[in-house]
C-alpha cells in the first residue's frame, strides 16, 4: 500500500519534469532556426569544493555551502532528457 503511494508520487514528480522539459523545449524552438548546445561535463560541475586551511590548521569558508544548492538544481535539471526533445 505505502509503496503503490511511494511510486505514485515518483511517477507524478517524473511527468511534470517531462511536462515542464515540453513546454521550455517548444517555447525555445518556435521562434529560432539555429540553437548551438555546449557539451558540459556535469560531473565536472557538481564536484565539491577542496578544502581551504588557514595558517593555524583550521578549515576556511570555501564557498561549499553556496554551492550545494547549484549542485542540486544541476541534478535535478535532467539535462539529458531536455536534449532528447
Amino acid at each position: 500500500m505505502l509503496r503503490r503511494k511511494i511510486a505514485k508520487l515518483h511517477q507524478l514528480i517524473a511527468r511534470q519534469r517531462l511536462d515542464w522539459q515540453f513546454k521550455l523545449a517548444y517555447h525555445l524552438f518556435s521562434d529560432v532556426s539555429v540553437i548551438f548546445l555546449e557539451d558540459l561535463q556535469i560531473a565536472n560541475l557538481v564536484r565539491r569544493c577542496k578544502a581551504k586551511l588557514g595558517d593555524n590548521g583550521q578549515f576556511l569558508p570555501n564557498g561549499q555551502s553556496a554551492k550545494s544548492g547549484l549542485n542540486k538544481s544541476l541534478h535535478d535539471a535532467a539535462t539529458i532528457n531536455f536534449l532528447m526533445f
